[in-house]
């Protein structure tokens, strides 16, 4: 127990209030790396709680583990692309219990400076969208996802104020099996946060192609996302966490030069890198048309 306490202790998860060597009345606390982690909102245990409970399920189906550990689909999965509105909640919960971090990411790096229009591949609940416009006055968005997704992000649309509705439009589509769809006069940028990380190499290069048809020539297409540069540890725990939840696929954590080969072949150039920070684990790049 005191040696499981110290590694917990020395990977940063856990503060200690009272001497270590006095188990029986040491109290320990989350410390604010684990919080942030774990996410602020909705409860602070709110990943490990759901990981735990699908774990656990799992972990009564009649499945030899060395199954899941070669990549076999487990008898049941995680719905995809979700078929109700409760499947939706239930995933896009993930991802807005720590949008604080994607956000401020993207704002750091400037990639919007300057930006007039942007096309949300995968918007999610609408979070950066909203926190786009609301930082740049002029901006203008289209959020696209998953028809029985969409209606999430309007939702949280219509509680913004009437300036940030009339600049935010939302489309419904699935991008595994259609073009993005197309404005008159083509966008400045097509975002992709936190979606690349789920895809394989080969559904990202065409992700890449479709956003070349929907952007202006002089347009670029921004990625936000987790690198597995200097994030091997978290990547390799990343893939081993989700083992029980995840049916996107293996090796799907990428290099920066993974990328920049994908785009390349897509018809682009990585200009500007902006590297992760000490709040987050993304890195944002920007790329532009070649043509």
């Amino acid at each position: 127990m005191i040696v499981i306490i110290i590694i917990i202790m020395k990977s940063g998860f856990l503060i200690e209030k009272k001497n270590i060597l006095d188990v029986e009345n040491s109290t320990y606390e989350l410390s604010p790396l684990t919080i942030q982690y774990l996410g602020e909102k909705d409860g602070e245990d709110y990943f490990i709680r759901d990981l735990i409970l699908f774990t656990r399920y799992c972990s009564d189906l009649p499945w030899p583990l060395t199954r899941t550990i070669q990549g076999k689909d487990l008898p049941i999965m995680p719905v995809w692309p979700p078929k109700t509105k409760e499947h939706c909640q239930h995933l896009e919960k993930w991802m807005t219990s720590t949008i604080e971090g994607p956000i401020g990411t993207i704002l750091d790096s400037n990639a919007f400076e300057s930006v007039l229009s942007f096309f949300d591949c995968g918007c999610g609940d609408g979070s950066i969208g909203i926190a786009l416009c609301n930082e740049f006055d002029q901006m203008t968005g289209t959020l696209y996802n998953l028809p029985v997704s969409v209606d999430l992000a309007k939702e949280n649309i219509q509680r913004e104020p009437g300036s940030i509705q009339s600049r935010l439009n939302v489309v419904a589509g699935n991008f595994l099996l259609e073009d993005f769809p197309q404005n008159n006069t083509g966008y400045d940028v097509v975002l992709f946060s936190r979606l690349l990380t789920d895809w394989s190499p080969d559904v990202c290069l065409s992700l890449f192609e479709k956003a070349k048809k929907i952007l202006k020539k002089s347009g670029k297409i921004v990625i936000n996302e987790a690198l597995y540069d200097g994030n091997e540890d978290m990547c390799i725990a990343w893939e081993y966490r989700y083992i029980f939840y995840d049916s996107f696929g293996k090796h799907t954590y990428k290099a920066l030069k993974d990328y920049e080969a994908l785009l390349r072949e897509a018809g682009f150039t990585i200009r500007k890198v902006t590297p992760m920070t000490d709040y987050a684990f993304y890195s944002v790049i920007e790329a532009y048309r070649n043509d």
